[in-house]
């Protein structure tokens, strides 16, 4: 029953998403500000819990993602997704200062904002230079790219851990993943890329796809254990309860944070001059 709602969240949620990065401009900016708010809210819950004044989370996001928007509006590159994250920061620390009447739980929030800027905030406002990476048409194809190999990954690690798991690969942080899985989601990575090479990135080299995919096969995995990590520190099995059979936003998207900063770092350096 949970995968089948699983599956029907993702049927809602996908062409969305694909709309958004197909059409880009102001469709693409008001889905990483979205998402960008969301996520950063959910990340500072998971860091402080039922903190007082959480509800400096939302502020805080939206005030980040707006400012992302802004910046992306007159400058592409990823000095404008850095210095969205830094103005965010300044906004953050304004809040905090201003109502530090509990100066140990002030430093926590803070703390707390300043992670979750750097966990959240770098790589989704990464997403803005990498839509727009060298031609309009390029950027979307590097995103679709590294959705793709992303989805596989965890799907295919999914499915072959069900099938044939048997060793645990992270006792204390995720029990149910195996080596087994982990294999899966290797085959899923770089069979995506391949795909991909083959019917979306022809200018790039079989050799090129297969680095991308097997680097892919590590950050993707690793970023799903980071998040559950966050998640067993707060004591928490989800990051919230905003999609229907997957948890929060963070729980969707953890292996994708990992996965926008290699896939924004192998742009550069396949298509270097």
């Amino acid at each position: 029953m949970n995968l089948a709602i699983r599956a029907f969240s993702a049927l809602i949620l996908l062409p969305v998403v694909l709309a958004a990065i197909h059409f880009g401009g102001m469709y693409f900016f008001a889905l990483v500000t979205v998402a960008l708010a969301i996520s950063f809210y959910e990340a500072l819950g998971l860091l402080l819990g039922a903190a007082p004044r959480r509800d400096q989370a939302v502020v805080l996001g939206f005030a980040l993602g707006a400012v992302a928007g802004i910046l992306a509006l007159g400058s592409a590159g990823a000095g404008a997704a850095l210095a969205a994250v830094w103005l965010g920061l300044i906004a953050s620390a304004a809040v905090v200062v201003v109502r530090a009447d509990e100066i140990e739980a002030a430093a926590r929030r803070w703390v707390g904002a300043v992670f979750a800027a750097l966990y959240a905030g770098v790589p989704l406002l990464l997403l803005l230079p990498l839509r727009s990476f060298t031609n309009d048409d390029l950027g979307a194809r590097l995103i679709y790219l590294c959705m793709a190999a992303t989805w596989a990954n965890d799907t295919l690690a999914y499915f072959c851990g069900r099938a044939f798991g048997k060793r645990p690969l992270h006792k204390v942080l995720s029990p149910k993943k195996t080596w087994e899985g982990w294999w899966g989601g290797v085959v899923g990575s770089v069979g995506a890329a391949l795909i991909c090479q083959r019917f979306l990135l022809p200018e790039l080299s079989v050799a090129a796809m297969l680095t991308f995919g097997l680097v892919m096969a590590v950050v993707v995995p690793l970023g799903d254990l980071s998040e559950s990590l966050l998640k067993r520190a707060a004591g928490l099995k989800d990051s919230g309860d905003l999609i229907p059979g997957h948890g929060g936003l963070l729980d969707r998207i953890d292996g994708l944070l990992f996965a926008i900063p290699w896939t924004y770092l192998f742009a550069l350096i396949a298509f270097a001059p």
